[in-house]
C-alpha cells in the first residue's frame, strides 16, 4: 500500500507557516526515501514511493492536489491511466471535491488545494479501501495512512481515549469518527475535510442517504439488467489493473459472483482462487467452492484454517500499533505468515474478496421490503406480492407483515438498531460505557434517515459498518485484501434499487440471485446457508486460555476498570464454556487489550 502524509496549514499566518516547516524538516530526516509529490504553500504531501497495481500517485496540474489511489473515467474505461487537464482540476479543486466525485470513481484518498481561496480539502471516497486519519499538531494539521509514519514528529501529544475503548468492547462493530488515541480523528469513506483560514470541518460528501432518495426501479427486470451489467463492468474495471490475484472464494453467493464477473470475458489477470476450511458444520464449504471453480475454469487451492495458523500467545504482544483497536486485525496478525508465503509463491498482488455482497444485494431476514412497497407505492397492485416474499423471507406469518406493513404505511417511523436496543455485552464495565450510547455509536450516515423507507435505513446502517471496516496492515501484507463489490457505481445503483426487488421471490439476495443464473453454479445461487468461523476461533482461543487468561486479568482494561473480570474468568478458567453469541465480545477485549499493550509498549520505547 502506498503511504503518505501530508502537512496542512494557514497560509495568512506566519506562526503556522513557522510551525509546518519544522513539522515538515522533522519528517524530512526521519523518512528520508519518501518522495514529495505536492509542495505548495498551506500543503504538503509526502508518499513512501511504494506504487503498487491498484494504488499510484496522480498529481493534478497547476498546483491543485494530488490523488494517491487508482481512478477511473467510467465504467467502460479500462485504462489506469486518467488523464486529468487543468481545466478540470481547477474544477475539483474550486468544488471541494465534489465535481471529481461525480466525474470519477476508484479508491482513492484526494488532496485539492484551491489556492485562491486558500482552502484545503482532503476527501476519502466511499469504498473506504485506503486508510485517512487526521490530527493536530499546534497550528499545523497532519494527515496520514499510519500513525505509525508519524508518532516520532514533533509537537504531537497522543492520549488514549478510554471512552472510546468502552465502547468498542460495548460494540465491536462501531465505525465513527473518534479514535482510540484522543487527538486522532479518522476521515471515514466518503468523508471530506475543508480547511480554510478556521478550524477544520469535517462532513459527509458521498452520501447514500441522498442517492437512496433517487429510486431508479418499480419493476424487476431492467433493475436485474442493471444490477448484473454494473456488477460485471466494476468487476471488470478493476480487473484491468491486476496481473495475478488470489481470490477468496468462500462457496457462497458473493464470492462466486466475483468470480464469474472475473472470468467472462476471459482477458483479466491470472487468477487462483483459495477456500479456507474445517470439519466443523457450516465451515466446510469446498463442494461449493469447486461448482465455482469448475464453471470459470481457474484453479483452486484448498487449505484447512489450522494450516500456518498461530495460536495466541507472547509473539502476539508484538502487534502493530493502530489507530483504533480492530478484531479483523488480531485475526490477520494470526494468519498473516500463511498468507504471505502463498502469495510470495503466487506472485500475487492482492487477495480478492466478495466483502460488502451482504449488504449490496441485501441479505436480510426481516419483512422491510414489503414496508418500503407501501412507503414508495402505497397500496398499489404489487404490495399483495411484496407481502407475500416479505413473510416467507422473514418467517413471519402474512398477517403480522401487513399489520406491520400498514403501520409504517401510515407513520413515517426510523428504523431502530434492535440489536443494541437491549445489547448485553457480558464482558464491558457498563459504567464505564459513554452514556447515550446508542447517540456515541452513531454514524454519520446513520443521522436524520426518517425520510427513507426502513429498509433502505437498515441498507445504509450495516453500508456504514462494512465500507469502514477494511484495517490493512501496511508493512505486513504482501497481498493485500480488495473488495471490488464495494465500487461507487455499483454502491450507487444498489441504493437506488427498491428493497422489495432485492429480495424478491421472498429470499435474501433475490434479485441478485436471478441476475446470475446461468452464470453461477444453480447450487450456489440456491443455497439458503451461509459459511462461518466462528466455531474455529472459538476453538483457536480454547487453545490459548492460559495466555489470554494473562492477558486480560493482568492487563491495562482491568485497571482502568473497563472489563467486568468477575464476568470474565470463569470463561477463562475453564469452568464455563462461552456461549457462540458472546464470542465476538469476548474477541474485543483481547484486541482492545493488545491494542492498548501497543501503545503503551511505544510509549515507553519512547521515552527511553
Amino acid at each position: 500500500m502506498l503511504r503518505y502524509v501530508a502537512f496542512i496549514w494557514n497560509t495568512v499566518e506566519a506562526a503556522s507557516g513557522r510551525e509546518a516547516a519544522e513539522l515538515i524538516g522533522a519528517f524530512r530526516q526521519l523518512a528520508p526515501k519518501w518522495q514529495c509529490r505536492q509542495n505548495s504553500d498551506g500543503l504538503v504531501v509526502f508518499d513512501s514511493g511504494e506504487e503498487s497495481a491498484d494504488c499510484k500517485a496522480f498529481v493534478l496540474p497547476g498546483g491543485n492536489g494530488l490523488i494517491l489511489g487508482q481512478i477511473f473515467s467510467s465504467l467502460s474505461a479500462v485504462s489506469t491511466e486518467v488523464a486529468i487537464d487543468a481545466a478540470s482540476a481547477l474544477r475539483y479543486s474550486r468544488s471541494g471535491g465534489r465535481a471529481f466525485r461525480d466525474e470519477l470513481w476508484g479508491s482513492y484518498v484526494a488532496f485539492f488545494n484551491d489556492r485562491a481561496y486558500h482552502r484545503r480539502y482532503v476527501t476519502r471516497d466511499c469504498s473506504g479501501k485506503i486508510p485517512c486519519f487526521r490530527l493536530k499538531a499546534r497550528t499545523v494539521t497532519v494527515v496520514f495512512s499510519d500513525v505509525n509514519d508519524v508518532r516520532s514528529l514533533p509537537m504531537l501529544s497522543m492520549s488514549i481515549n478510554w471512552s472510546y475503548i468502552a465502547a468498542f468492547l460495548f460494540y465491536e462493530q462501531l465505525q465513527i469518527r473518534e479514535c482510540g488515541v484522543n487527538e486522532i480523528t479518522e476521515v471515514l469513506a466518503g468523508d471530506v475535510v475543508e480547511f480554510g483560514e478556521m478550524e477544520a470541518k469535517q462532513s459527509v460528501l458521498w452520501d447514500p442517504r441522498r442517492i437512496a432518495q433517487r429510486m431508479r426501479f418499480s419493476e424487476p427486470t431492467a433493475a436485474m439488467e442493471e444490477l448484473r451489467n454494473t456488477t460485471q463492468a466494476c468487476v471488470g474495471t478493476w480487473a484491468s489493473v491486476y496481473g495475478n490475484i488470489i481470490h477468496s472464494l468462500s462457496g457462497g453467493i458473493d464470492s462466486s459472483v466475483v468470480l464469474s464477473c472475473l472470468t467472462r470475458k476471459g482477458d483479466g489477470p491470472e487468477i487462483t482462487c483459495l477456500n479456507r476450511f474445517t470439519e466443523a458444520r457450516n465451515e466446510d464449504e469446498r463442494t461449493y467452492a469447486r461448482l465455482a471453480a469448475a464453471q470459470a475454469k481457474v484453479p483452486l487451492i484448498e487449505r484447512h484454517w489450522e494450516d500456518g495458523m498461530r495460536i495466541l500467545d507472547e509473539r502476539i504482544l508484538g502487534f502493530p500499533t493502530s489507530a483504533k483497536p480492530s478484531m479483523s486485525v488480531v485475526a490477520g496478525c494470526l494468519d498473516i505468515d500463511a498468507r504471505n508465503e502463498l502469495a510470495r509463491r503466487l506472485d500475487a498482488e492482492a487477495t480478492w474478496t466478495g466483502q460488502g455482497g451482504d449488504h449490496l444485494f441485501f441479505s436480510d431476514s426481516s419483512p422491510l421490503g414489503a414496508s418500503d412497497f407501501a412507503r414508495q407505492r402505497g397500496m398499489r397492485p404489487g404490495i399483495i406480492q411484496a407481502v407475500t416474499d416479505s413473510a416467507k423471507v422473514s418467517g413471519e406469518s402474512y398477517w403480522s407483515v401487513v399489520r406491520s406493513t400498514a403501520a409504517d404505511w401510515r407513520h413515517e417511523t426510523p428504523w431502530i438498531p434492535g440489536h443494541l436496543l437491549d445489547r448485553k455485552s457480558l464482558f464491558a464495565n457498563p459504567d464505564a460505557v459513554p452514556p447515550k450510547i446508542l447517540d456515541y455509536l452513531a454514524h454519520p450516515w446513520a443521522c436524520d434517515l426518517e425520510s427513507l423507507p426502513k429498509g433502505k435505513q437498515f441498507q445504509i446502517y450495516i453500508l456504514a459498518e462494512v465500507t469502514n471496516r477494511h484495517r490493512p496492515t501496511a508493512n505486513l501484507e504482501m497481498a493485500p485484501e480488495h473488495h471490488p463489490l464495494l465500487s461507487q457505481p455499483l454502491m450507487e445503483l444498489c441504493l437506488q434499487i427498491p428493497t422489495y426487488l432485492l429480495l424478491i421471490g421472498g429470499r435474501s439476495r433475490g434479485l441478485v440471485r436471478k441476475a446470475f443464473q446461468g452464470q453461477v453454479p444453480a447450487p450456489i445461487l440456491d443455497r439458503v446457508t451461509k459459511g462461518s468461523t466462528t466455531a474455529f476461533w472459538m476453538q483457536n482461543v480454547l487453545r490459548s486460555t492460559v495466555f489470554i487468561r494473562d492477558l486480560l486479568l493482568g492487563g491495562a482494561l482491568r485497571r482502568e476498570r473497563l472489563i467486568d473480570a468477575n464476568s470474565l474468568e470463569p470463561y477463562l478458567d475453564g469452568s464455563r464454556r462461552i456461549p457462540p453469541e458472546q464470542f465476538m465480545g469476548l474477541f474485543a477485549c483481547i484486541s482492545a487489550e493488545l491494542w492498548t499493550r501497543s501503545w503503551m509498549r511505544d510509549k515507553v520505547r519512547a521515552v527511553a
